[in-house]
């Protein structure tokens, strides 16, 4: 219980929650876009797109595999991604028209503790070794997650 910060806010029936912290978070999101179109000829089009998306938020607020209640703890969120695409379209006719589109997205979650405080939440500096589900999922030696009556979305009741 030590990892969770005490109650600051009183609990009644309209917040189902008893912490707030004013700590700032960082949210820099960066997006290239490129697209290209050409038109070979009246009658075939060609275009092709590419995105790479990288945004990385620090939270106080600990993550969906870390926990909502660690406030006193730094994490990085990243979520890069990128996608491209392609298609090309023939005017077989002034009434029918032929077209193939291909593409392919990918999207990470890469979730690690803030620089300041790398090491805090994991199994061994805690001595929380508390029994794995699924021991291949835990990403370097992190603590599970745990809630109480809550989800990280607004503190909202847990279903």
């Amino acid at each position: 219980m030590n990892l969770l910060p005490l109650p600051n806010q009183p609990q009644t029936t309209t917040l189902n929650y008893n912490y707030e912290s004013q700590i700032s978070t960082r949210r820099p999101r960066r997006e290239d876009l490129i697209r290209i179109d050409y038109n070979i000829t009246d009658k075939l089009r060609l275009f092709g797109n590419f995105i790479n998306n990288n945004n990385i938020f620090t939270s106080p607020y600990g993550s969906f595999v870390l926990g909502s209640s660690t406030g006193q703890f730094l994490i990085d969120d990243g979520r890069p991604g990128k996608s491209f695409g392609t298609g090309l379209t023939y005017i077989i006719s002034p009434r029918m028209t032929t077209e193939f589109t291909f593409g392919y997205g990918r999207n990470d979650i890469l979730i690690t503790p803030n620089a300041a405080n790398e090491d805090a939440l994991t199994r061994t500096k805690t001595g929380i070794n508390l029994p794995l589900l699924y021991p291949n999922a835990v990403q370097k030696d992190f603590i599970p997650a745990f809630t109480f009556n809550g989800t990280r979305l607004g503190n909202s009741p847990g279903l």
